[in-house]
């Protein structure tokens, strides 16, 4: 089985990517992140620390820590990309091909990087330059901006993406003022509604977000993460009731019509088939929610616990701290927790919530 990317590897890729330059006829790739001056002005994490943080962690998710987190992620991959012997992004590859492997990943940063520390003082010596490098790409002269399609946004629809860009960038305060200035401008914009749905689930007001992500999704039928996070707050996705199973069912299926490729749906469905004993049902949509994030270990843990209930793997001895009863996590969660996809400007991630 093919193991993820690595957390800072994975937000370090999305912020070495992110700022990308377009000019008329050259690509920069690898410019400096706007989280730079986070990484000139304070100490940088150790690197044996940075490359631990999983999904858990503070540095993931304490607001005093996350910024300087995804800045030294963005160095990181900067400084194997064009550092000194690092052979322009080679060894890198390496590194990746052996925790893929299965090698543990503390092994294979030495294996391929050497020693921790000199590795903290190459990285810092790299990004405490005058200047950085980038890569440039030739812009093949045959594309022609004309043959895209495109139309000028709203102010509001853009206070409405550049908000939604700031909340999955964890910047909440940034994402509130421009998602209300959004709603003042234009009261009918579903995406700003659905933005708004995410505030206040993050700040715990379950019936206010409720409301936003109702309203997203009357406004804009292609919202599919509005009619998941409604869902999901409701009654029904918890409920043994088979009308109300059957409503379940019915928006998880109209979920994943919207959005063919959303993992946390198939996965839904995979415990809704579970409550109703539809074992090889549940089965099925575990493993296409595996296959889609094969990185979510809760997706994995799924897949087991139906195949025990099949008898196909026999049950391990229970721990003295575990529930016989307890099941994987549920699919939405609070803090949010903002998954491991890149976010964009022009739309929202495949994001995971788990409670």
């Amino acid at each position: 089985m093919r193991i993820g990317l690595p957390v800072w590897l994975d937000e370090g890729m999305a912020e070495f990517y992110a700022y990308t330059r377009f000019l008329q006829h050259e690509i920069y790739i690898g410019a400096p992140t706007e989280r730079y001056r986070t990484i000139v002005s304070k100490s940088l994490i150790p690197i044996e620390t940075l490359i631990a943080v999983d999904h858990r962690s503070p540095y993931y998710h304490d607001e005093d820590k996350i910024q300087m987190f995804y800045a030294e992620s963005w160095g990181l991959v900067h400084f194997m990309s064009f550092g000194p012997n690092m052979e322009g992004g080679k060894r890198l590859n390496e590194f990746f091909k052996l925790v893929q492997q299965g090698t543990e990943q503390k092994k294979a940063f030495q294996q391929i990087f050497g020693d921790f520390k000199s590795m903290d003082n190459a990285l810092d010596a790299h990004l405490r330059q005058l200047a950085l490098k980038s890569g440039v790409l030739s812009n093949p002269p045959q594309i022609n901006d004309k043959s895209f399609d495109s139309r000028t946004l709203s102010k509001a629809e853009t206070e409405a993406e550049l908000g939604s860009f700031h909340l999955w960038n964890h910047n909440l305060p940034g994402a509130r003022s421009l998602i209300e200035q959004a709603l003042k401008d234009d009261p009918a914009l579903g995406l700003a509604h659905e933005t708004m749905g995410f505030l206040h689930f993050a700040d715990g007001k379950d019936a206010e977000a409720s409301s936003e992500f109702s309203r997203a999704f009357e406004l804009d039928g292609n919202l599919y993460l509005s009619l998941f996070a409604r869902t999901m707050l409701a009654p029904v996705a918890n409920s043994a009731v088979a009308s109300d199973q059957a409503s379940l069912h019915e928006s998880l299926s109209k979920i994943l019509k919207l959005d063919p490729q959303f993992a946390p749906a198939y996965i839904e469905l995979a415990r809704l088939d579970m409550r109703q004993n539809d074992l090889i049902a549940a089965l099925a949509v575990s493993r296409k929610a595996e296959q889609l994030e094969p990185s979510r270990a809760g997706y994995h843990l799924m897949s087991g616990e139906i195949l025990r209930r099949m008898g196909r793997v026999p049950r391990p001895p229970a721990s003295p701290n575990s529930s016989p009863t307890a099941g994987p996590a549920r699919t939405m969660t609070r803090p949010l927790n903002f998954g491991t996809a890149s976010p964009t400007i022009c739309g929202r991630p495949p994001i995971q919530f788990r409670r």
